[in-house]
Parts: structure tokens; sequence; C-alpha cells
């Protein structure tokens, strides 16, 4: 909570979607109450989680080879989300990185993180607010946080397009 408070004092974010992927993961989120009397000491934080607290975040599958899981359910179904709404788009055979932004411009944080992820797909219950933000996590487009930011300003020659996490850091940034 004092990283979150002390970046927006100095200013360094507009909004922040903090994602937890781990055992009772929603036990971390920075605005709550028994962590942070005030809200709005940061505002525009939105916390997604894999799971509540006493429960379990599962892996999806593992390595034999390494013998670790490799992933968790919580981020592979995620992902299989996104993929799938992008194979539905028109040109998904053509430019699947333009299908996998016009997804994410389609679909809501809330409806990607949170409905998309039931507890029968995960063995634990999404956690998840939005409690102090400007702007409700179900009318936020998945790729205000998850596009780059160059890619938002100028649509790219066709085939160039790309996804990534937007780290950027400067005001300029609307994630």
């Amino acid at each position: 909570t004092d990283a979150f408070q002390q970046m927006h004092r100095i200013g360094r974010y507009n909004e922040i979607l903090f994602v937890a992927d781990t055992c009772q993961a929603f036990t971390l989120n920075p605005t709550d109450s028994k962590v942070l009397s005030d809200v709005t000491t940061i505002p525009n934080v939105m916390t997604v989680a894999s799971s509540l607290q006493g429960q379990n975040s599962y892996a999806h599958h593992s390595d034999p080879e390494i013998g670790q899981s490799v992933v968790d359910r919580f981020s592979y179904n995620f992902v299989e989300t996104i993929k799938n709404l992008a194979m539905r788009q028109p040109d998904s055979q053509v430019d699947m990185s333009s299908a996998l932004r016009r997804s994410m411009e389609q679909i809501s944080v809330k409806s990607a993180w949170v409905d998309a992820l039931p507890r029968k797909k995960l063995g634990a219950d999404v956690g998840w607010t939005d409690k102090g933000c400007s702007r409700p996590m179900k009318n936020i487009p998945l790729c205000d946080f998850l596009c780059d930011k160059e890619q938002q300003d100028a649509s790219p020659p066709s085939g160039t397009g790309s996804v990534v996490l937007n780290s950027k850091c400067d005001d300029s940034a609307s994630s």
C-alpha cells in the first residue's frame, strides 16, 4: 500500500490494474479496508485476484521434465478466454495480432478477468474490487491496460500490430 500511495503522491499513474495470482491472492489487495482506512489516498487502483482469503490457487498443468507447474489456472484460463475471443474476429486467420487487439478493445476488464473465470474452472473464487476508482471495471476495455500505447494512438499498417503489457510510467500514459 505504501508503494501505491507514494506513486499517487508523485503522479506516477492514472489507473492501476493490480493482478495477483497466488494462494489467498485477494489478501494482497492494496485497497482493503484492513490495510487502508481511506481509499482516496490511492485512487484508481483496481484489483483482480485468483483466490480469496483461505483459498488456494491451483496449477493448470506441469512440465514433467522440470517437475514444476508451468502455468496456473487463473492465468491459463484468462489467456484462453482472450485467444478464443480473438479467433472469432473476422480476420483472425490473417492477422492474429490485430484480432487480439480488437478483442481486448471489446471486452471489459471485469468481463475478462472476473466473469469469464468461474470457480469451476479455477477451484477458487476470483476476488475483485474497483472501490475508489473513477471508472467501474465493467466499463474499462481490457486494452486500456494490456495494449501497447503507441498502437492505440496510431493504427499500425496491416500485420504490424502488437499486444504487449503497457509498462510506461509517464504522465501521458492512460494506464
